[in-house]
C-alpha cells in the first residue's frame, strides 16, 4: 500500500458524538453500502458519495469541494447456510439477527485525485477509520434527534447531594453489585452503587437491582454506564420522577467517583436508540382477503419507500406527488450538478428533490431482492435525509411521531412553493384553485364575493347510523359530500353597508378548477371526549369519475347588488352563529367558541369542538377577541425571523409586512406569504375581497377521473398506518411503505381518507 502527497498533508477532523457521518447512502442518490461499488465516505467532511458508472457523485464531490481522500465501505450478503440441522431449542427466546451475521463488510482508503488505494495504517488513519465505523450514521443520528423528547432536568438532578468523593475501582464497575450482569448497568449518582436495570427491548437483560437500590435507600438519580460520551451525553434516570432526566452537571457528578468524562466511550445503545430499533421491527402483512400473498412489482414508478418508524404518512404523499408528471418532470429535468450548487448535498432543496425523483422513477432501486436477503419485498429507498431537510424546524414533521397525511400534503406544497420562489418554476400550481365564497346580508340583501385560494377541499362526511345496535354507518355517496360545498348556511356578519351586526347567507363554489383535485374526507366524532374516526363508507360512481360543473361560480349575477368594500378601521370575521351557540351550550365561553369557529374555517361544530378539546388548558382563548385591523398596531418585525424568511427567497420588505400582519408568528407569516406571493407589498392581510378576475374565468368542462387515494388504518390520525393506491396505465397498484404490489380488482375506495382526481 502507498502514501500520496494528499495523505501526507491531510488535516484530520474529529468525529464527535452527533457529527453527521453520511456512510449509509450517497447524499445525491440512493446508492448504499450494498450497491455494486459501495459508498465512499469523504474523510474531510464525512459526505457519502456513490462511485457508480452513471453518476460517480463521490468523484464530483471530491473535485467540487477539493476533498481528495475517501474511505470506501462495501457490504455483501453472506450466502445462506444450507443443509445445516437446526439448533436444539433449550429455552424460549427471541434471537436478534445482527448485521455482522448477515453481511460481510470491507473497507479501504483511496485518494480520488491520485486514483489509488492508500495505506490505511498511516498516521492517524486507523483511529479515524474506527471512529467513522463506530459513529452513528447520519440516518440513525437524524432518527435519534427526531425521537428524542425534550428531556429536562428535575429538582433531584439539580440539587443532587453526593456522598464523600471516592474513586471507584474498575472491578467494581465490571458487573452489578447484586448479580453477575455486565451490561445495562446503572450507577447511583449519590453513593456510587452499581445495579442492573430492568429488562429492555432486544433481549437486553436486567434484574432491576438499580430500582431495588432506590427503594432501599431513596437514592433517585442513576446514570447508565456505556452511554456516557466525552461530549457530556448519557442516559440519566430519576426514579422519584420515574422518567428520563437531564443532568446539567454530569461531568462534575461523575468526577466525584473518579470517572473522567473526557475519557469515556459510548459502548451501549441508549434508550432512544432502543426505541427506534423496536419501531423498525413493526410490519404489516400484505395479503388478499382470502389470505393469499399479493404479488410484488418492480421497475420505474414502482419503488417503495422504507418506513423510518412512523413515516408512512410522508411516504404516501411523496408517492402521490412524484406520480404527478408535472411534479416529477420538474426534478427529473435537472442534472445533479445543477441541483447541488454551493450547498452541501444533504442541505440542498433541489438536490434532495432531484434525488427523490431519480430514486422513485428511475427503477434503479426497484428490483427483486437477493435470494440470500432476509427481506421478502424490495428494500426500497430510505427518505431519512429528505425527511430531515423537509421537516427541519417544524414542530411536528421534524419528529418521528405519526402525523396527518393531509396536513403533510399541504405543508409539502407550501415548502415546495417557498423554495421555488428562487427559481420561478413551481410545479405545485397544478393542485391550486380558487373558491368563490358568496356572502349575502339578510338585511340589505347586498352580496359580496370573496376569492379564496386553496389546494385541497375538505368534506365532513355525514354520519348516519344503520338501524339497530352497533357502530355501523350508512354509506354516503361522494356527490352527497360534494353538495355540502354549495349548501347555504347562516353566519353572524358585521355588515359594512347596514353598519350593524346582523346575519348573512354564505355558500361556496369553484371559481377555478385545478388540474389535479385533492380532497380530504373527515370522519371524526368525540367518544368520551376523545376524537375517533368513524367507519363511514363513501361510494364513488362505477367509473370512478366525478363532475364539478354544477359547482361552478358565475360571479355577480344580474339583479345582484354588490356589497361595497367599505374601508373600516376594524372588521370582525364572519362566524357561524349556530355553531357558536352549540359550543356555548357545552359550557365554553363565547370568546373561546368564536376563536374555535374562526380557527377551523367555519367547518362545523364537531371540527371546532375537536379544536377546543386539544386546547383545553389554554386560558388565553377566553381573552377578548381582537378584531381584524388594517394597521400594524405598533408591531415590528423580529430581525431573526426576517433573516430566516429572506433566506427562503422573499424580499425583506414583504417579509417584514408578513411578520407585522401576523404579530411575528413565523408559521402564520409563511401562510401569509404563500397567499400573497403575487401581491404588492402595500396590500394588507385582510384585503381578500377580490372581484372575479376575467383571466381567471374557467369555462372548460370540470370532469375528473380518480387516479389515486390514500387510506388510513386506525382509530385516529395520531396512530395507525397510511397506504396509497395509484393508477398506472389503467392498472391499480398498492404502495405500503417499501412494499409495492399489484392491487386486487376490489379496490377499497370506500375507506379512502384522501382522493386524488385528474381533470379530463
Amino acid at each position: 500500500m502507498s502514501v500520496c502527497e494528499h495523505l501526507e498533508s491531510f488535516v484530520y477532523n474529529e468525529v464527535k458524538y452527533g457529527t453527521n457521518v453520511y456512510k449509509d447512502e450517497c447524499t445525491q442518490c440512493f446508492d448504499t453500502q450494498e450497491s455494486e461499488n459501495g459508498i465512499n465516505v469523504c474523510l474531510t467532511c464525512f459526505n457519502g458519495g456513490c462511485s457508480n458508472d452513471m453518476y460517480n457523485h463521490s468523484l464530483y464531490h471530491s473535485q467540487h469541494f477539493k476533498h481528495p481522500l475517501v474511505m470506501n465501505i462495501k457490504k455483501t450478503l453472506k450466502p445462506k447456510k444450507v443443509d445445516e440441522p437446526p439448533q436444539k431449542i433449550t429455552k424460549l427466546e427471541i434471537v436478534e439477527e445482527r448485521e455482522e451475521d448477515l453481511y460481510d463488510t470491507t473497507t479501504k482508503v483511496q485518494c480520488l485525485v491520485c486514483n489509488k488505494e492508500l495505506d490505511r495504517t498511516y498516521g492517524k488513519l486507523p483511529e479515524l477509520i474506527d471512529s467513522i465505523l463506530l459513529a452513528n450514521s447520519s440516518k440513525v443520528q437524524n432518527e435519534i434527534n427526531s425521537w428524542e423528547e425534550e428531556i429536562v432536568s428535575c429538582t433531584h438532578t439539580e440539587n443532587l447531594q453526593q456522598c464523600e468523593p471516592k474513586k471507584l475501582e474498575e472491578q467494581s464497575l465490571a458487573h452489578c453489585n447484586d448479580c453477575e450482569l455486565k451490561e445495562n448497568l446503572w450507577l447511583c449518582m449519590i453513593c456510587g452503587n452499581l445495579g442492573c436495570g430492568r429488562q429492555q427491548y432486544g433481549g437486553i437483560g436486567g434484574n432491576g437491582h438499580a430500582l431495588k437500590h432506590f427503594e432501599t435507600t431513596g437514592h433517585a438519580v442513576s446514570c447508565k454506564l456505556g452511554t456516557i460520551t466525552p461530549e457530556g451525553n448519557a442516559d440519566i434516570y430519576c426514579y422519584s420522577c420515574n422518567d428520563s432526566k437531564l443532568d446539567n452537571h454530569l461531568a462534575e457528578h461523575l468526577n466525584n467517583f473518579g470517572i473522567n468524562i473526557k475519557s469515556q466511550k459510548k459502548t451501549e445503545k441508549n434508550i432512544t436508540e432502543l426505541q427506534i430499533e423496536q419501531n423498525m421491527n413493526l410490519d404489516i402483512k400484505m395479503t388478499t382477503k382470502d389470505g393469499k400473498d399479493l404479488q410484488p412489482v418492480y421497475g420505474p414508478g414502482f419503488t417503495g419507500i422504507e418506513n423510518l418508524g412512523n413515516s408512512c404518512y410522508m411516504a404516501s404523499i411523496i408517492q402521490m406527488m412524484f406520480a404527478i408528471p408535472e411534479v416529477a418532470q420538474r426534478y427529473l429535468d435537472l442534472s445533479f450538478d445543477q441541483s447541488l450548487g454551493d450547498c452541501k448535498p444533504a442541505e440542498s432543496y433541489l438536490c434532495q428533490m432531484t434525488k427523490m425523483a431519480d430514486g422513485l422513477l428511475s427503477g434503479r432501486y426497484s428490483k427483486p431482492i437477493d435470494e440470500n436477503s432476509p427481506q421478502k419485498f424490495q428494500k426500497g429507498i430510505s427518505p431519512s435525509m429528505f425527511k430531515s431537510l423537509v421537516g427541519k424546524g417544524h414542530p411536528e414533521f421534524s419528529t418521528m411521531k405519526q402525523q396527518d397525511a393531509a396536513e403533510f400534503y399541504q405543508y409539502f406544497l407550501q415548502y415546495i412553493e417557498l423554495n421555488e420562489k428562487k427559481y420561478g418554476n413551481d410545479p405545485t400550481t397544478v393542485f391550486k384553485f380558487s373558491l368563490h365564497e358568496r356572502l349575502q346580508c339578510k338585511q340589505c340583501k347586498k352580496v359580496r364575493y370573496t376569492k379564496i385560494k386553496d389546494n385541497m377541499v375538505t368534506f365532513n362526511v355525514p354520519a348516519i347510523k344503520k338501524d339497530g345496535e352497533g357502530e355501523e354507518y350508512e354509506a354516503v355517496t361522494f356527490d352527497t359530500c360534494l353538495s355540502q360545498l354549495a349548501t347555504e348556511e347562516t353566519v353572524e356578519f358585521n355588515c359594512p353597508n347596514c353598519k350593524t351586526k346582523t346575519e348573512a347567507i354564505k355558500s361556496t363554489k369553484f371559481l377555478t378548477f385545478p388540474q389535479y383535485l385533492v380532497t380530504k374526507m373527515e370522519r371524526m366524532k368525540l367518544v368520551n371526549w376523545v376524537p375517533q374516526k368513524l367507519a363511514i363508507p363513501i361510494t364513488l360512481p362505477d367509473d370512478k369519475n366525478i363532475n364539478l360543473d354544477d359547482y361552478r361560480s358565475k360571479g355577480l349575477q344580474e339583479g345582484e347588488e354588490e356589497l361595497e368594500n367599505v374601508e373600516e378601521e376594524e372588521e370582525e370575521l364572519a362566524v357561524n352563529g349556530q355553531v357558536v351557540s352549540q359550543l356555548m351550550e357545552m359550557g365554553f365561553s363565547r370568546n373561546r367558541c368564536v376563536r374555535a369557529v374562526i380557527a377551523t374555517d367555519n367547518n362545523g361544530a364537531e371540527v371546532a369542538m375537536n379544536w377546543l378539546f386539544e386546547r383545553m388548558d389554554d386560558p388565553s382563548l377566553d381573552d377578548p377577541i381582537e378584531k381584524k385591523s388594517k394597521k400594524g398596531n405598533g408591531v415590528t418585525a423580529n430581525a431573526e425571523n426576517v433573516a430566516l424568511l429572506v433566506d427562503m427567497g422573499f424580499s425583506s420588505t414583504k417579509v417584514e409586512k408578513a411578520l407585522i400582519e401576523t404579530n411575528n408568528n413565523i408559521e402564520r407569516a409563511i401562510d401569509w406569504l404563500s397567499s400573497h406571493f403575487e401581491d404588492d407589498v402595500e396590500l394588507t392581510s385582510n384585503q381578500t375581497n377580490d372581484k372575479m378576475d376575467e383571466d381567471e374565468s374557467d369555462d372548460k368542462p370540470a370532469k375528473y377521473e380518480l387516479i389515486g387515494f390514500v387510506t388510513h388504518m386506525g382509530i385516529s390520525a395520531q396512530c395507525g398506518h397510511y397506504v396509497i393506491h395509484l393508477r398506472h396505465n389503467n392498472e391499480w397498484y398498492l404502495y405500503n411503505d417499501e412494499k409495492v404490489v399489484k392491487a386486487t380488482e376490489d379496490l377499497p375506495t370506500e375507506n379512502a381518507y384522501m382522493y386524488i382526481f385528474k381533470r379530463l
